[in-house]
């Protein structure tokens, strides 16, 4: 529960700081020239009037002329995290704040940031300094406790700040804190039920006492007083989401399942407010529970049937279900998903995915053919090109395994499309196109071992680049030390190279780990055998392969041997 309380105040305090961008020039008391001042002011007016574009235009020129204006660093951080470009946003409230250390507003957004991005290190630090600020309030205190909490180091000084908050105030949230504390520094169960229950004496009221208090029944096996206190505050008219996770985490028995499901079935299906549903649908979605999820398995389905959710919480679903391998489930979801969304890409690409794991091909060529708008997410790109490849349709294969490869992001079946258009193109005999998309690969990080066994073969085959090839042949090995192609292309490799005794090691390891014999694998033996001198045990090796003696005795003939 520290890390959900975390969570809150971390989007609390964003809250509070984003409002603050419409706070004037005076509050920072940055002296700046007329003309520096005039279009601060010119940058405020326009995003108070919603011209967010221009007013980050006119900050950046500000910027340019007077690179110490610490509000337009701050104010620019503000916008761009609205827009949702928190790595930029972070970079300008680093700027803000490193050109005054001491102001309360640059040190409270920075520090928020870098929570939000998962620093809680870097922010524990910021918020250290800043709670001796004089501006500084009780809930920077509460976040700075919080942290040091959660981070488990220094407990005394959080204890001691938050020790200060909780005798002046008595504070909810300052005594839920100061549980946790005095849990963690020891105190005893007696204790600790102790100083709930003088809490709630204060706050008869407060929910979350009450399922502190239940919780730690549980932890002490007291599982009928934690039942009984949960019961009483899951009401499925306003469910208590954080009595649902205690219950469901320590109450698993057949009839306490029962109990959870019916009450679940009627909140989600009960005209409840939708909003308040999906925020609890979410974050059930994102909470590791098996009785949840063998809930939701049964549910899910049903549950977005029966309302309109919206495009958040499907996506929520996808994920949800394909990190638990349900693909059933998941076919279903995307029937569902893009009938209500016909126009969402990422819809389309969802359903694609259950429809590709289950080789449902037949279904995917119906689509590719009455709906051509199903494939332009990158993987619906990528599965396009799978399945006109599978139908030998290279010509219309090629377009989306490209149209894939461009897609923005470094998405795993790149890396799959690649070395299908390689291979098509290789075939082709267009060399170039090949050698192409194998350099983007390796230049863009998505080539993998296939890849670069791939591509080291292709060279070799051509003798050109041998260096290189060798290289990749190594790289590939070194993933997978036991592959029989892999060891039969750095054979071939080193073969080019004229280097025979090492080319026949190489193949003798490919032959030990092949699982069945191969054809060329054993050809690539015998030439090597041959340019060693050992002709009569190669040609015994490839007469096996030729029934007709005329090719049988040719083979040979084109094999160059230097010494």
């Amino acid at each position: 529960m520290v890390l959900v309380i975390l969570e809150n105040r971390i989007m609390k305090n964003l809250i509070v700081l984003i409002s603050l961008i419409f706070i004037s020039i005076e509050v920072f008391s940055i002296e700046r020239n007329y003309d520096v001042e005039y279009s601060y002011i010119e940058s405020i007016r326009n995003r108070t009037s919603g011209n967010i574009n221009t007013s980050a235009i006119i900050l950046h020129s500000i910027i340019r002329v007077d690179s110490t204006c610490g509000s337009c660093y701050y104010d620019l951080s503000n916008i761009y995290f609205q827009s949702g470009q928190l790595n930029i946003a972070l970079k300008y409230a680093q700027k803000a704040y490193f050109i005054d250390t001491s102001n309360y507003w640059f040190a409270l957004n920075y520090a928020n940031f870098l929570l939000y991005a998962g620093d809680s290190i870097s922010s524990l630090s910021i918020f250290r300094k800043i709670i001796l600020l004089p501006e500084h309030t009780y809930d920077d205190v509460l976040t700075f406790a919080e942290l040091i909490l959660y981070d488990g180091s220094n407990l005394l000084e959080g204890y001691n700040e938050l020790l200060k908050v909780f005798t002046e105030t008595q504070l909810p949230e300052a005594i839920r804190l100061m549980f946790f504390y005095k849990a963690k520094l020891g105190y005893t169960f007696n204790e600790l039920i102790s100083f709930i229950d003088s809490s709630l004496s204060l706050h008869p009221n407060d929910t979350s006492l009450l399922v502190i208090k239940a919780e730690l029944y549980a932890k002490n096996n007291n599982f009928r007083k934690s039942k009984t206190i949960l019961k009483s505050l899951i009401n499925y008219n306003n469910l208590n989401l954080y009595a649902v996770k205690v219950f469901v985490t320590y109450h698993n028995k057949y009839r306490d399942r029962i109990y959870i499901y019916n009450t679940l079935d009627s909140f989600f299906f009960s005209t409840t407010d939708l909003n308040y549903k999906s925020n609890i649908l979410s974050q059930f979605l994102n909470f590791n529970n098996p009785v949840l999820a063998s809930y939701l398995k049964q549910r899910l389905i049903k549950i977005l049937n029966s309302d309109s959710y919206s495009e958040t919480i499907y996506d929520l679903s996808f994920n949800y279900l394909s990190n638990l391998n349900m693909m059933s489930i998941l076919l279903e979801l995307g029937k569902i998903f893009v009938s209500k969304y016909p126009d969402n890409s990422s819809a389309w690409g969802r359903y694609l995915l259950p429809l590709f794991v289950l080789e449902k091909f037949d279904i995917i060529d119906s689509l590719l053919v009455y709906q051509p708008d199903a494939f332009k997410s990158p993987f619906g790109l990528y599965v396009a090109g799978v399945a006109y490849y599978r139908n030998k349709d290279e010509k219309n294969a090629v377009p989306y395994l490209i149209g894939a490869l461009r897609s923005s992001g470094n998405f795993l079946f790149k890396t799959y499309a690649t070395n299908l258009l390689t291979d098509i193109y290789y075939k082709k005999n267009l060399l170039d196109s090949a050698f192409y998309f194998f350099e983007l690969s390796l230049r863009e990080g998505y080539a993998d071992e296939v890849t670069m066994n791939n591509y080291a073969y292709y060279l070799a085959l051509q003798g050109k680049a041998l260096a290189k090839a060798e290289f990749l042949a190594k790289s590939a090995l070194q993933k997978d030390p036991k592959n029989s192609s892999y060891l039969d292309t750095y054979a071939w490799v080193l073969y080019k190279q004229n280097r025979y005794n090492e080319a026949l090691a190489a193949i003798k390891k490919a032959i030990k780990y092949q699982k069945e014999d191969n054809r060329e694998i054993m050809e690539h033996y015998a030439i090597i055998l041959y340019c060693l001198g050992k002709k009569d045990k190669a040609k015994r090796i490839i007469r096996r392969f030729f029934t007709d003696d005329k090719l049988y005795s040719i083979f040979f003939n084109s094999v160059e041997c230097k010494r």
